[in-house]
């Protein structure tokens, strides 16, 4: 296996570290000397958006055996509302003490409002799963 495939936020988007960094630095995935290394991380997104991508990589990759899958959860307010930018919060948050989302309430945001309320259980099964594997 030398293939490497990484989903995530901005700690492994190389775009974003270039255009941050005040000097250059090697990044942790830059590291992988001797592996082909796919980033499909990038900068604002969250959980959704990786899983969307990790989800289209299993289902249309023929030799996704030979990959090490590296996946970097982001924070519980970056829940992305769908056919959204990436890069916009929605809102959609999770309690980590009472193990369950909740919405912040806002006028401006009634799509994502509907969404949160019809999407309700899954969001929180993919916390609490997350939660598990930790």
């Amino acid at each position: 296996m030398n293939k490497i495939i990484i989903f995530g936020d901005s700690f492994g988007d190389p775009d974003y570290n270039k255009k941050e960094a005040k000097w250059y630095h090697l990044a942790w995935y830059e590291m992988f000397k001797g592996y082909h290394v796919i980033n499909k991380c990038l900068a604002g997104t969250g959980p959704h958006y990786s899983i969307e991508g990790y989800y289209d990589f299993i289902k249309n990759e023929p030799h996704k055996d030979e990959y090490v899958v590296i996946f970097l959860l982001s924070g519980e307010d970056r829940i992305a509302f769908p056919n959204a930018d990436p890069q916009h919060i929605s809102h959609i948050n999770w309690d980590f003490v009472a193990e369950k989302s909740w919405f912040a309430d806002h006028s401006d945001l009634v799509k994502e409002k509907e969404y949160y309320h019809k999407h309700r259980l899954e969001i929180d099964f993919m916390f609490i799963l997350t939660l598990q594997v930790y």
